[in-house]
């Protein structure tokens, strides 16, 4: 049936009948690219008068289906039942909120009710949004915001409302949730100039039908509104992702910062630790003048003595360590002797490197055994200079 609609229209006007010549054919065209366009008047008889090319013909080609969310702005804490929006020219804006206020207060009686306007957001073409209640001063309540929008709605309220705001009200929208019933009105309703089955797939594609429904972009205007509406959240987006950014490498050089304390204060904790080491060794060693050598520190002294003959024994540790070394000599000899035989560089290296580090050790482990041992020693003195 749409569709049969769209061939009677465009039947009637691409046939006129005015000159009976070739200008009517002429005419034909020009009226099916105005109808095409949704604008403009079609001539198709001289006996009919002018079919008016709208937007909500269905043989108008620029629309399309959106989507617009079900629920109301963000308004903060306050609930959509009490708030409504304000589509206004952002001039008025500039002059301050305050001044805004003060304008609609005065408006709905200025001693019996506030207005507080919640939320505000600027929108592409010079205009803006406004969230706003209206608040009982002696109960601190506000009012439903569908009664404020009945009474708003009325031509004699609309104009003083559009004189209050200085001739820059655009339009007033409620805010508040559609109930399921209403939903369901709303879509069992095709919109005009939208096909059907368009419709039926549109809210089979609805991404989240709790969230969202679907809308009709009908006419050039609307689609270009949407285009731009896009553009200016597109460049929002980028905006606050530049600030989130900014902050993030704020938050970096924070916490590099931080990392270079941290690792200042772990540095100041180690040599601190070994200061508080070395108090409690010569409080430990203040303490026990005067008493006889434990078991356990005999059994820790024979230990000691017993690991520093075997790094030393020729068997054990260093006489490895020798024998690793001679044998080294050796294949450096060979080297030179039989250039055939090549030992890679690197190799060699980390084999010295691998020697240098056991001889570190080994070097290090003898010289704390002999640190304990004279601490051992100087307990022993101090006992025998105790016991004379």
């Amino acid at each position: 049936m749409y569709q049969q609609q769209i061939n009677q229209i465009l039947q009637v006007i691409s046939q006129p009948r005015i000159y009976n010549d070739a200008r009517d054919q002429i005419l034909g065209n020009f009226n099916r690219i105005q109808a095409l366009w949704g604008a403009g008047k079609a001539y198709y008889a001289r006996d009919a008068g002018p079919l008016e090319m709208t937007e909500s013909l269905p043989t108008q080609r620029f629309k399309a289906i959106g989507y617009a969310k079900r629920g109301a702005e963000d308004c903060g804490r306050v609930e959509s039942k009490q708030t409504f929006a304000l589509l206004l020219k952002s001039s008025i804006v500039d002059n301050g909120i305050p001044q805004l206020e003060q304008n609609l207060r005065c408006l709905f009686g200025g001693v019996n009710c506030s207005v507080k306007v919640e939320t505000s957001k600027t929108l592409p073409d010079n205009k803006c949004i406004l969230t706003v209640s209206i608040i009982d001063p002696a109960t601190n309540r506000r009012y439903p915001a569908a009664d404020i929008l009945r009474h708003l709605s009325q031509p004699q309220q609309y104009q003083q409302l559009n004189q209050a705001l200085s001739n820059n009200l655009i339009q007033l929208i409620p805010l508040q949730e559609l109930s399921e019933r209403e939903v369901e009105e709303y879509l069992g309703k095709v919109p005009d100039g939208i096909d059907p089955k368009v419709w039926e797939q549109a809210k089979l594609n609805n991404p989240d039908p709790k969230k969202f429904i679907p809308i009709p972009l009908i006419g050039f205007q609307a689609l270009n509104d949407r285009f731009k509406m896009q553009q200016f959240e597109t460049q929002q987006q980028k905006i606050r992702l530049r600030q989130l950014s900014d902050g993030v490498s704020e938050m970096q050089k924070h916490v590099a910062a931080m990392k270079s304390k941290l690792e200042e204060c772990r540095r100041k904790k180690v040599v601190l630790a070994n200061r508080v080491l070395k108090v409690l060794i010569m409080q430990e060693i203040e303490n026990r003048r005067g008493f006889p050598i434990q078991a356990d520190e005999e059994k820790l002294r024979s230990r000691m003595e017993s690991i520093l003959s075997e790094l030393h024994a020729q068997t054990k540790y260093k006489g490895c360590l020798n024998e690793l070394m001679s044998q080294l000599k050796q294949v450096q000899n060979q080297q030179h002797r039989s250039p055939n035989v090549h030992l890679d560089d690197s190799v060699v290296e980390d084999i010295k490197n691998h020697l240098k580090n056991e001889l570190h050790g080994i070097e290090h482990l003898i010289k704390i055994i002999k640190q304990d041992n004279e601490i051992v020693s100087q307990t022993n003195s101090s006992h025998t200079a105790t016991a004379v």
